[in-house]
């Protein structure tokens, strides 16, 4: 009997260290720290694209303008940004351009390892205007310079302003050429008195740019309206209506000055025939107007600075004849007579309000 006594003390003695200790494991486990579970439907998020790293930066200056300069705070609703990179013809260099309503930013950065991002950003709209510059580098926005009449402005817009600045974004969003002459746009101008019974008449002028509207005083009118611009040999003259919100273009006329046009052929060639790549860049252009006695006709004649063997020679031939809105024919040729090895690349074709159009081309 006293063994049995025994016997069954012992075994309530481990049962006690067992349920013990079991109770201390699970006190030092519950104040562990674990490893968080990973929620279901998530993924690493992917890395992104130059043109989204791009649109950050905007991002980024367009909010550092808002929160640095609060008259600017109202211009900012319902942004929608239409745009991206640029053909410059700029070897080692970017450059994006993004316009939304009245705004246009412009990024510009080496291409290099983590770059400095040179940015400009404007606005201009009725008689207001914002100019801001600044850098990007690390996400860090720094401003350089700002200018603003906004302060000044009226609350809003009369229907004719509304017109001509919708007018202008067309301008911006079809023909994204003409961008680079709308930098600062500040308007003066309104009605116009014609003396004629049930029309009226508007002028806007800023700077180099006008933009005319007429309209018959009636219901629901049509408005009539023409936006150029001339500024030396540089001509933009676009016609159109305008009625409940719809733009309809009816013309549109582009003169370009001669050396605007042969690098906008020269990019063409770029990039519609990437092996001529290596051939173009860094290009530095002389010459000019050939006199070739001709009377209603006109020749320009360019070529690359030489320099030492193995440089880029180019010749680039543009004629016309000289109209209103002429056709530019255009000859292109590379050559290298004193080194076999280097090929001989022609182009040929014409180029009229913005289109260039190719008739010929050789690479051999």
């Amino acid at each position: 009997m006293k063994q049995q006594k025994i016997l069954l003390i012992m075994i309530a003695v481990i049962i006690i260290i067992v349920v013990g200790g079991y109770g201390v494991w699970s006190l030092i486990t519950s104040n562990s720290p674990r490893a968080a579970p990973i929620p279901n439907g998530l993924t690493p998020a992917p890395y992104a694209s130059e043109d989204n790293t791009v649109s950050q930066i905007r991002d980024l200056a367009m909010n550092f303008i808002r929160n640095t300069h609060a008259e600017t705070v109202p211009l900012m609703n319902n942004l929608s940004w239409v745009g991206g990179r640029q053909e410059t013809g700029l070897l080692g260099s970017e450059t994006y351009i993004y316009t939304s309503t009245e705004w246009v930013v412009s990024i510009t950065y080496p291409v290099v390892p983590n770059p400095t991002y040179t940015i400009t950003i404007t606005y201009s709209s009725g008689g207001g205007s914002v100019s801001w510059q600044g850098l990007c580098e690390n996400q860090n926005v720094i401003e350089t310079s700002y200018t603003s009449n906004m302060a000044n402005q009226p609350a809003s817009l009369s229907t004719q302003e509304k017109i001509r600045d919708e007018v202008i974004l067309y301008l911006k969003t079809n023909h994204p050429e003409t961008v680079q002459f709308m930098a600062n746009l500040s308007w003066a101008g309104g009605r116009q008195e014609t003396g004629l019974i049930g029309s009226s008449s508007y002028i806007y002028t800023s700077g180099s740019w006008a933009v005319t509207m007429q309209y018959p005083v009636v219901t629901n009118p049509i408005y009539s309206v023409n936006a150029s611009f001339w500024e030396g040999d540089i001509i933009i003259e676009w016609q159109g209506t305008y009625q409940q919100g719809i733009i309809t273009e009816t013309s549109f006329i582009e003169f370009l000055s001669q050396p605007m046009i042969r690098d906008a052929v020269m990019s063409y060639i770029k990039t519609k025939h990437s092996e001529t790549t290596f051939y173009i860049q860094g290009l530095n252009w002389t010459g000019g107007r050939v006199d070739m006695g001709l009377v209603g006709s006109e020749k320009y004649v360019y070529k690359t600075v030489h320099g030492t063997v193995g440089g880029q020679w180019w010749i680039v031939e543009i004629t016309y004849p000289v109209v209103y809105n002429p056709l530019y024919t255009i000859k292109v040729n590379y050559t290298q007579t004193s080194i076999s090895s280097f090929p001989k690349i022609t182009w040929e074709g014409t180029w009229q309000n913005g289109t260039i159009t190719e008739t010929k081309y050789t690479f051999n």
